[in-house]
């Protein structure tokens, strides 16, 4: 058996070296007759070690005109192969994936060649085609990248999509004067091109077809091509310049994008649109015109083209009917616009224009005057957004609307004209104008939308007339100067954050017809001393008043079905999953008494409030999320007794008012030394004494089962602490710092407080591994007589502590203690019942 295989080896080696050294013999390879039984097509080689090929012209008499699909694919061992001048067709794939094939010269038999044919021959540096070929297909060559130079015959009429895509040593191609069209991608990313004429008998180009040519620097148009395809050119970074002819219609989208080097350009009159992204990201573009016929900018057209200085154009009514989108307009970039080579600071809008298209000046920032003439009917959206340095502009009487967005940015907009005829003002329609200093808003107006006057930091004052009965969301939101809005109507509604951070209003008062007040209404409006809310009222959002910091007094009138006004505070009347009714506080003023029928201090209540005290009556059980929040003002937190205080659920953040007052008052008395030791509680809640630094000394009882995290957390100035364990549970052993809100033993010396000297456990059998790590500060440990376990590193860097073991000596010897318990220890005494241990 061996032998055979030694022969089999053999004859392979020879069948090789006879290929590699002459014309491979008929039977190296497979055959495929015609249907007609004229001439035969190669199939595939049947060895692929050999390195060199010379193909026989015939089989069996008769003439081989084929090289079949994929017939020598994947041969990564073929470096050199010789075609008979018999071959008139080389098939789809036939030599993809030869990476190793250098040169390849085809006969000047050959006519056709097909779908990826060479597709990925990453060492092939030279094919040479004769004048018969006339069709070569997708991806023929792509990915062949060590190809420098190409020359296509003049029989060839279409480069197909992808035929030399990613061909990126490819400097020089030559296409003969018969091709009309360029396909998809067909010389993508073939980074050597520096340099390419399209003959002008082309005159299709299709989509890429020259993208990601980063080496390109210059490319003419002939008159033949009518339209340049989406991302023609996108990423030729090196294109400096191109030229249209006059009988181009139409540039595609992102066709010029990333052409980063790319610095004028001149529009022919006949494009008529401007494409999406087409000229995005062109860094250097600094000067473009736009022709007349233009009636369409699309979306980022020019966005990142940063160098941007100079607008061109011939008309200024031309420019006023373009239809732009969003980010459409170049303006939002250069600035400016030259009228016929003159720079406009000035613009009066032409009698002939009766609607001005959206975006039309937007950006605009060179533009001092703007005049708007009678019969304008209709202004866009965003139409003079950005405008910076326009000051003042009167509205037509024609006019009924002011859009969304129109004035938005115009940072010098101090007056405004709007006429009486106005019935609706957009959303945003003056945001950020920070000029602004006073408005009058038409009687008629029925619509003010949403965030309309938003930040327009000077108003001062304003009047709603009768007609508008809702104040939508932002519609005055960051007015800081707003002090006093007048209402000549009944408003029903006050949306979300629509007078937020209007820190002059000094009072909030409606008599009648309002039903609701959204979120953040009257956020941060730190100088309001009053709220008075009528009767019809049903609606009011926990964080209505959040940093409504001075408010005294707060009146609801009676009648009202939802809401109270007891003690200073805005009481609701909630109704639980059980069905049970209760009361709950949803704001309260500086001097807030909470009545003692309420069950439940809700979010935000006092969020920002410049509160001084509050006394938490034994009724409430629930406290909820940021209901104290920024209480900077706080000194003390009065509860009737103990037991009411551990048993309130906190929400959340800021929940519990002792973080900010820092004293805790048990039926008026200032605790000091707490002592905890009630049957009624065996929990104590995450950060339940959190802040509470008029804590000395702590005494927990054993009938604690529970202890949550951070429970004395910011208890700075806590000198001794008696607890049954250290953790969670008895059966949960933790660091000391976990009481003091520490995550692990590492953050000891960060959580628990320097003023600790004394611990001791009453009930506990062990401590946690690391549990004392780094508590330097602490002198003294007493652990119980039936203490069993120290886990390893406990006691590491207590330098000055003394352990007090209920136990014997003999006890603590019996006492497990992990590796390394008292490292770093050095001065730690042990004392038992019966006198001090040593080892």
């Amino acid at each position: 058996m061996k032998n055979w295989k030694r022969i089999a080896v053999i004859l392979v080696a020879v069948m090789a070296l006879t290929c590699l050294f002459s014309a491979c013999s008929y039977e190296a390879f497979e055959y495929k007759l015609s249907d007609d039984k004229s001439y035969y097509t190669l199939v595939r080689m049947k060895t692929s070690v050999v390195s060199e090929v010379e193909l026989p012209e015939k089989y069996s008499g008769k003439l081989i005109k084929a090289i079949g699909n994929n017939a020598f694919a994947g041969n990564t061992n073929l470096t050199s192969i010789s075609l008979p001048a018999s071959v008139e067709s080389i098939n789809d794939g036939a030599f993809k994936g030869c990476t190793n094939l250098k040169e390849i010269t085809l006969p000047a038999s050959v006519k056709s060649i097909g779908e990826s044919a060479f597709e990925g021959c990453s060492s092939l540096t030279k094919i040479t085609m004769g004048d018969a070929v006339v069709s070569i297909g997708e991806g023929a060559f792509y990915g062949c990248t060590e190809l420098t130079s190409l020359t296509i015959p003049s029989t060839v009429t279409v480069i197909p999509s992808n035929a030399f895509t990613d061909c990126t040593s490819l400097a020089t191609i030559t296409l003969g004067n018969a091709v009309t069209e360029i396909g998809k991608k067909a010389f993508a990313n073939c980074v050597s091109l520096a340099r390419f004429t399209i003959p002008a008998s082309v005159s299709v180009l299709a989509e890429g077809a020259f993208s990601g040519c980063t080496a390109l620097t210059q490319i003419e148009l002939p008159s033949s091509v009518t339209a340049v395809p989406a991302s023609c050119f996108e990423n030729c970074s090196s294109l400096a310049s191109i030229n249209f002819d006059a009988d181009l219609t139409a540039i595609g989208k992102s066709a010029f994008k990333g052409c980063s080097s790319l610095k004028n350009i001149s529009l022919p009159s006949t494009v008529s649109v401007i494409e999406e992204s087409v000229f995005e990201e062109c860094s250097a573009l600094e000067k473009i015109n736009i022709g007349n016929n233009v009636t369409k900018i699309k979306s980022s057209a020019f966005v990142g083209c940063e160098s941007l200085a100079r607008i061109d154009i011939e008309s200024l009514e031309a420019w006023l009917k373009i239809d732009f989108a969003a980010n459409g307009s170049p303006l939002a970039v250069a600035k400016k616009l030259h009228l016929n080579g003159t720079a406009l600071t000035e613009i009066a809008v032409p009698d002939s224009i009766t609607e001005i298209k959206a975006y039309a000046l937007r950006g605009y920032a060179d533009l001092t005057s703007l005049t708007l003439h009678e019969g304008i009917t209709s202004v866009g959206n965003f139409a003079f957004a950005d405008c910076g340095e326009l000051a003042s502009v009167e509205l037509p009487t024609t006019l009924t609307s002011v859009n969304d967005g129109l004035f938005s940015g115009c940072a010098k907009l101090a007056s405004v004209s709007l006429p009486g005829t106005v019935t609706s003002i957009g959303a945003g329609a003056f945001d950020g104008c920070v000029a602004l200093n006073s408005v009058v808003i038409p009687s008629g107006l029925k619509t003010l939308g949403l965030g309309a006057f938003k930040n327009c930091k000077n108003i001062v004052s304003v009047t709603v007339p009768s007609t508008v009965t809702v104040i939508e969301n932002d519609v005055f939101s960051g007015c800081e100067k707003l002090a006093t809005v007048n209402y000549d109507g009944d408003v029903t509604s006050i949306g979300a954050r629509a007078f937020f951070g209007c820190k002059a209003l000094t009072e909030i008062r409606f008599d009648a017809a309002l039903t609701s007040i959204g979120a953040n209404a009257y956020e941060g409006c730190s100088a309001v001393t009053s709220v008075i809310l009528p009767s019809s009222i049903k609606s009011i959002a926990e964080t209505a008043f959040i940093d409504c910091a001075n408010v005294a007094t707060v009146t609801i009138a009676s009648g009202s079905e939802k809401y109270t006004s007891e003690g200073n505070c805005i009481i609701s009347k909630e109704t639980a999953k059980g069905g049970a009714e209760y009361s709950k506080v949803i704001f309260g003023a500086i001097s807030a008494r909470i009545p003692a029928t309420v069950a439940v201090i809700g979010n935000h209540a006092f969020d920002g409030v410049n509160i001084v005290s509050i006394e938490i009556p034994a009724s409430v059980t629930e406290i909820g999320e940021y209901a104290f929040r920024g209480c900077d003002s706080l000194t003390g937190v009065y509860a009737q007794n103990l037991t009411h205080w551990c048993l309130i659920k906190f929400g959340g953040n800021d929940a519990n008012p002792l973080q900010y007052a820092h004293n805790l008052y048990i039926g008026g008395n200032l605790v000091t030394d707490l002592v905890i030791d009630s049957e009624d509680i065996t929990v104590l809640s995450d950060g339940l004494f959190k802040g509470c630094t008029s804590i000395v000394s702590i005494t927990l009882g054993n009938k604690i089962t529970t202890i949550g995290v951070g429970v004395f957390e910011g208890c700075t100035s806590v000198q001794s602490i008696v607890v049954p364990f250290i953790g969670a549970s008895a059966n949960d052993a933790k660091c000391i710092g976990y009481l003091f809100g520490a995550n692990d033993a590492l953050e000891n010396v960060n959580y628990v407080p320097a003023s600790l000297i004394k611990v001791e456990v009453t009930v506990a059998t062990e401590i946690a591994a690391h549990a004392f790590r780094g508590c330097s500060g602490i002198t003294e440990i007493k652990l119980p007589e039936n203490f069993k376990t120290i886990g390893e590193g406990a006691f590491s860097g207590c330098k000055n502590l003394t352990v007090k073991f209920a136990g014997t000596k003999e006890q603590w010897t019996a006492v497990k203690k992990g590796r390394n318990w008292n490292s770093g220890a050095s001065g730690l005494k042990v004392e038992c019942s019966d006198g001090e241990y040593t080892d």
